[in-house]
């Protein structure tokens, strides 16, 4: 859903066109804190039902799947661990948080990390993007900016449908000023799921191989982690 984001369009379209310049590093998390306490419970929690992964898998595979959304570029390999933080009545062993590094396959280094024991942060999916002419920084948290960073000042970008790209601009559906926040993404996704029934091609649209792509991602993660850290390949 969060590709839906207008800002998150108008971070892509800014990339593509070369805006950033040579692209070096990125940095991001996706916090959340609702399972931060002793009594928080839920069926995720439990392997057997929730699967291998919890936080990586439920969160983390979505700040992935944003990140490689914007770039164009793909996750080549990664060094991952992981950590089961909280003790809860129901025996854990899914991981609370976990940190990554990794490397693209266009060259970018990044960082991520993630947690749902982090008091505090509800839904903070957020990364930074630095470049040798411009970096940018989005946090869905603070969905209407974009925070766009130069040698020369920096700078906030507002969601204004009158002044954003091409790509962005229809996803941009209130006047400025009029916020747009995670429940449009899911009218957008459904209203773009509804163009490529009748036949069009939206752009962006999650398929079925972005879905295989996260759970491939997420199984590097949980190989590294459990081999102490070792960089793994990602399966392309």
């Amino acid at each position: 859903m969060y590709r839906f984001h207008p800002m998150v369009r108008e971070l892509r379209a800014r990339l593509a066109r070369g805006d950033a310049g040579a692209v070096s590093t990125v940095i991001g998390g996706y916090l959340q804190d609702w399972l931060s306490r002793p009594t928080d419970d839920n069926w995720r929690v439990d392997a057997a039902e929730g699967g291998p992964s919890r936080a990586f898998a439920d969160i983390g595979s979505h700040w992935c799947d944003l990140f490689e959304f914007v770039t164009g570029d793909r996750i080549a390999r990664l060094s991952a661990q992981t950590a089961v933080v909280q003790e809860r009545r129901r025996e854990s062993s899914t991981e609370d948080a976990a940190v990554v590094q990794f490397a693209t396959a266009g060259g970018i280094l990044g960082t991520l990390v993630v947690s749902q024991v982090a008091a505090g942060r509800k839904n903070r999916l957020h990364l930074e993007i630095s470049g040798t002419e411009a970096s940018f920084g989005f946090d869905q948290e603070d969905p209407e900016r974009l925070w766009v960073g130069g040698r020369a000042g920096n700078s906030v970008l507002l969601r204004d449908p009158d002044t954003l790209s091409e790509s962005a601009a229809p996803y941009a559906t209130l006047p400025a000023g009029h916020a747009q926040g995670y429940q449009d993404c899911f009218d957008a996704f459904v209203a773009d799921t509804y163009r490529a029934v009748r036949g069009t091609a939206p752009d962006g649209l999650p398929t079925f191989a972005d879905g295989l792509r996260a759970v491939r991602i997420t199984e590097a993660v949980l190989a590294s982690a459990s081999a102490d850290g070792d960089w793994t390949e990602v399966p392309s």
